[in-house]
């Protein structure tokens, strides 16, 4: 049976219709589905990005901190951190004393003079007196400030007096004032 022209156009209007109703059923319903899609992917592409330079950042970050609390902690090896009770005060006259025995310097006076608080609160300074009971060779004097130079922890000689005993100007009495330094407890914590 063969179709008549008219059945021909009719059906090739009708493929013609079912095309341009899928095409127009694809651009309304698939596409706006489809853009979604992309602009999601795009925005997902954009956070892995970013996630990615955070990522990078943070490990720089992580990097900082413990370079800044190896710092801290050199810090605190001249800086010792002060304990309630001034537990570290007196620490530190008995650390000047087993000093002073080392160079067979006995002290007629090691006393505490007080302390002052440092700026913003994050150090304190702690002031000693020390008077040996005898006069000192030149040698023992030298030795005392050369160990003095290389303490554990800073130590500052604030005044020095020292004047002559003998003709030679070998022996000589010693009066002098030193400072410790020490951290606030927490002081490093913020």
């Amino acid at each position: 049976m063969a179709l008549q022209e008219k059945e021909k156009k009719m059906l090739i209007f009708l493929g013609v219709f079912v095309v341009i109703a899928a095409l127009y059923y694809i651009y309304d319903t698939i596409m706006p589905k489809y853009n979604e899609l992309t602009e999601k992917i795009k925005e997902h592409r954009e956070k892995i990005s970013e996630a990615q330079k955070n990522y990078k950042t943070l490990n720089q970050l992580r990097e900082d901190i413990l370079k800044l609390d190896a710092d801290v902690q050199k810090l605190k090896q001249y800086f010792p951190e002060e304990e309630p009770g001034n537990k570290r005060t007196y620490e530190l006259i008995g650390r000047l004393e087993e000093l002073g025995e080392r160079l067979g310097i006995k002290f007629s006076s090691l006393s505490y003079a007080g302390e002052v608080e440092g700026t913003e609160g994050v150090y304190k300074e702690v002031k000693m007196n020390i008077k040996p009971s005898a006069p000192l060779p030149i040698e023992t004097l030298i030795k005392l400030l050369y160990a003095f130079d290389k303490y554990d922890n800073i130590l500052d000689i604030k005044q020095f007096n020292f004047s002559p005993t003998n003709e030679e100007k070998t022996i000589f009495n010693v009066d002098m004032s030193v400072s410790f330094y020490m951290l606030k407890p927490n002081a490093l914590q913020e």
